[in-house]
């Protein structure tokens, strides 16, 4: 059995581990106001075949336009306090036959008359594949992947009033199906102050401990 200052800690650690979380789109449900654009033949929710559940997926039409999952307006807006943060999600493929050109970006935020865009550097295999990204100056290019490094003026214009957020679900030249599940957008949690709280009360059940 836990004791309370072992089972207070772990519950703080938890909590920080949590709140640098701003939007979450597990698609448990439904598809949350997620769609897919350019070149889609169908677009749908699943309910089950995800990472915990349900998931989007959508198949190309074969025109050989690289198409785009749509984030929801919940990741519109003001997202400021993302900046520095990280944007996490899981993609599949249904094939890996006639892999396109990565000339393309893998993630595209845009705002301000600025689009953001991001080259994972990595296809998804047939199954599941983890992307964490660093939502701050470094990879990150203007307009395409070829384009100027951004800078943190950049960042900020964009964040400031993000107008879409898209996330590429084709990599076949071949007639394809694309998965997205768990998309995470997160700030930069806060500094250790839920594990400072939590061990100052620590040593005060410490010293209050009953003599053995």
């Amino acid at each position: 059995m836990k004791s309370p200052v072992a089972a207070l800690l772990l519950a703080a650690g938890c909590g920080l581990a949590h709140a640098g979380i701003l939007v979450e789109s597990p698609f448990d449900i439904d598809n949350e106001g997620w769609t897919a654009l350019n070149g889609i033949n169908a677009r749908s929710w699943e309910p089950f075949g995800g990472q915990r559940g349900g998931y989007i997926q959508a198949r190309d039409d074969g025109s050989g336009t690289v198409w785009l999952f749509e984030a929801s307006a919940a990741y519109l807006g003001d997202k400021t306090a993302a900046l520095g943060g990280n944007l996490s999600f899981w993609l599949r493929t249904s094939t890996l036959a006639e892999p396109m050109d990565n000339d393309w970006a893998d993630v595209r935020i845009g705002g301000g008359g600025l689009i953001l865009a991001f080259d994972a550097r990595r296809s998804p295999g047939l199954d599941w594949t983890f992307y964490s990204i660093d939502l701050k100056p470094g990879r990150w290019r203007l307009d395409d992947v070829d384009g100027p490094l951004a800078t943190a003026a950049d960042f900020a214009t964009v964040f400031a009033n993000i107008e879409h957020l898209q996330i590429r679900g084709e990599y076949s030249a071949r007639w394809d199906i694309g998965g997205l599940d768990s998309v995470v957008l997160s700030a930069v949690p806060e500094p250790h102050a839920g594990w400072l709280a939590a061990l100052g009360l620590a040593a005060v059940l410490w010293r209050r401990r009953p003599p053995v």
